[in-house]
């Protein structure tokens, strides 16, 4: 027998659109619940973004991975906590963005499937979009609790797709700075037998919208594939890649103790720890005492100009608008 031609893009486009024009309480109620979270996709400040870049760069990536036992340790933790592994990976990367912006809440787009009815599942067409998340943080959070807020904030989330314009989700970005921090997660998928062919998904990625800076994670039978992208005109390779053994450093500490609390992980690696001590501190060295503190810091602006040099609440400003 022969199967029946897949659901096309346009049918589900031409469906979506109707759902979103439509007037019923429910769509209303859904419009509502995304206008009113426009906010939440406020950028987090990471201190090693250079200001004054371009909107549009290449991106670049890091990749990592963890092994299947260490894997298997976050299935068995979500299991235990009622979650998905999805938000324990986004919780950690939440907290990690919590701890190295300390602002009090953490706006990410979270990249959706967008196949929210059983007749898209096999339709042909992409149709994956960003939505907002927020994660609120306290001082005395535990991990745990914090698996636990994004659990109940993606279920929010997910029962409003629908109703999500761009809009809504991606809001107007005029500055590289500005651009949200995303998250996406996939699962592998096993290899399709055709005709005594296989096909196989490589590699999904969904690069429609741009970030900052994306944490993508990929679980399969082996492992969970992790790869980190980011604006190649903001952030120096470096960086992210100390950023990314951050990432699994303080995974690997939720996992061994998701009961304490997020501020009390220790995730820095020993050269984070002396760069922080040492450079940022100004601990040691020797200082000019024969220019005053303006001329320093112009002789700075004038050296890392974009560089982020203040950061207060949810302002920022570089060197060079600070000079």
């Amino acid at each position: 027998a022969r199967l029946p031609p897949p659901l096309q893009y346009a049918d589900v486009s031409e469906w979506l659109n109707g759902a979103i024009e439509a007037k019923d309480a429910t769509q209303q109620e859904g419009k509502k619940f995304w206008h009113d979270n426009r906010p939440v996709l406020a950028s987090p400040a990471i201190p090693i973004e250079f200001r004054g870049a371009p909107l549009h760069a290449a991106i670049d990536g890091i990749d990592l991975s963890l092994e299947a036992a260490a894997t298997a340790t976050i299935e068995s933790l979500s299991q235990r906590l009622d979650v998905a592994v999805s938000d324990v990976a986004l919780s950690c990367w939440a907290s990690l963005l919590w701890r190295l912006s300390d602002q009090p809440a953490i706006g990410i787009a979270c990249i959706a499937e967008g196949r929210t009815r059983q007749e898209m599942e096999g339709a042909v067409g992409v149709f994956a979009k960003p939505f907002p998340l927020r994660v609120g943080f306290e001082t005395e959070a535990s991990f745990a609790e914090v698996c636990q807020q994004v659990r109940a904030a993606r279920g929010e989330a997910e029962k409003r797709l629908d109703y999500l314009t761009l809009e809504d989700a991606y809001g107007t970005v005029e500055t590289a700075a500005a651009l949200p921090v995303g998250f996406e997660f996939s699962t592998f998928t096993p290899p399709i037998q055709a005709g005594g062919v296989s096909f196989s998904i490589d590699e999904p990625q969904s690069q429609q919208y741009p970030f900052k800076v994306k944490l993508c994670c990929r679980l399969g039978a082996d492992g969970m594939a992790i790869r980190l992208e980011y604006h190649s005109g903001l952030c120096r390779r470096a960086d992210m890649e100390r950023i990314g053994q951050y990432f699994l450093n303080l995974l690997r500490l939720a996992m061994e103790n998701p009961q304490l609390a997020v501020a009390d992980h220790d995730f820095l690696l020993e050269s984070g720890r002396r760069q922080i001590i040492e450079e940022f501190s100004g601990a040691k060295g020797e200082f000019r005492l024969d220019r005053c503190f303006h001329e320093l810091f112009e002789e700075q602006a004038a050296l890392t100009p974009d560089a982020l040099a203040l950061v207060f609440e949810e302002e920022r400003y570089t060197y060079r608008e600070l000079n």
